[in-house]
């Protein structure tokens, strides 16, 4: 497989069929078919589109399931801690449906045919690593008076920065702050480290881009990405 077509076999595992991505930025229509029809003859069943920037002209069969902003916070500083916001060490199940609102824009939801349950599977076997260990350093929780969980950020240190993975306020405590002390956890922990800090979200959540802007973060790429079902 070239470096244009890659197989993706943790992808392919979880949803126990061929999963492969093609890397489409630079690459013209005829190329892009070419990609598409040897994926096709190898039994790819999904296929990624990964693109620099939104494809004009393509078939209604690829979806665009994220146009992603990736922001970055150069020069991180220590934030005073907020007493809701806790370092993690429970069992994962309390975090799941958290999780589940993390997810609330992400193209394996937005794909319908993903389907909810494989969602659900997903997002939960990222709180279970990330409790773990496995996919996150730091997972922060708030939680109310009674002690539940109101609010989650995780995030892991790679590439030389640290990078938020999951990150929800529950839906009725938005508004109240826990976001700004969530992330300001995140910020810290990377003030300590002295590295950057970096996050993902998607174009389409607007309250999300405003958010990490007012905390500094700026715009560091912007990528489109489609999905193909073959």
């Amino acid at each position: 497989m070239d470096t244009i077509c890659r197989h993706l076999p943790w992808d392919s595992g979880f949803f126990s069929f061929k999963v492969g991505a093609i890397d489409a930025a630079g690459l013209n229509a005829a190329g892009l078919n070419a990609a598409v029809g040897q994926l096709r003859t190898e039994g790819y069943r999904l296929v990624y589109v990964f693109a620099g920037s939104l494809m004009q002209g393509l078939m209604p069969c690829f979806v665009l399931a994220d146009n992603k902003r990736s922001y970055i916070l150069d020069r991180p500083y220590a934030i005073a801690g907020n007493s809701s916001v806790i370092d993690y060490k429970g069992e994962p199940e309390p975090l799941y449906d958290l999780a589940y609102q993390a997810g609330e824009f992400s193209r394996f939801r937005i794909d319908r045919r993903i389907g909810d349950e494989n969602f659900r599977r997903l997002y939960r076997l990222w709180i279970d690593n990330s409790v773990a260990g496995v996919f996150a350093d730091h997972v922060f929780v708030a939680e109310d008076a009674g002690k539940r969980p109101i609010g989650l950020i995780t995030a892991r240190k790679k590439d030389g920065m640290l990078s938020i993975g999951l990150f929800a306020t529950d839906r009725r405590w938005r508004g109240t702050g826990m976001g700004s002390a969530l992330i300001g956890a995140v910020i810290t922990a990377g003030a300590h480290a002295k590295i950057p800090v970096e996050v993902t979200t998607q174009a389409d959540n607007q309250l999300a881009c405003r958010f990490y802007e007012h905390k500094g973060f700026r715009l560091r790429q912007q990528e489109a990405v489609y999905h193909l079902w073959l």
